[in-house]
């Protein structure tokens, strides 16, 4: 008898959830899925069910960086009196 566990590994998280291993793994980050584990190659239950009743959930806006500042020569201005 196995033991019950609510971590499983991600070919059985695909399986659970009734998707492929990749179609799996593409998910986790475009919604942020969360995993857990030293590789984080494990999945909690509870939070693949609640992506599959509300995947919209884990689905985080992505960060807009903004351009980095060009480092260099800036002019400064100087008031002259004459």
């Amino acid at each position: 008898m196995e033991p019950t566990s609510k971590f499983i590994p991600t070919a059985k998280a695909a399986e659970y959830i009734s998707y492929s291993r990749r179609q799996l793994l593409r998910y986790v980050e475009e919604f942020s899925i969360p995993t857990y584990g030293p590789r984080k190659n494990r999945f909690n239950k509870d939070d693949l069910d609640q992506f599959m009743a509300n995947p919209l959930f884990f689905k985080q806006e992505k960060k807009q960086f903004s351009a980095r500042k060009k480092r260099g020569f800036t002019p400064i201005s100087i008031d002259r009196e004459c």
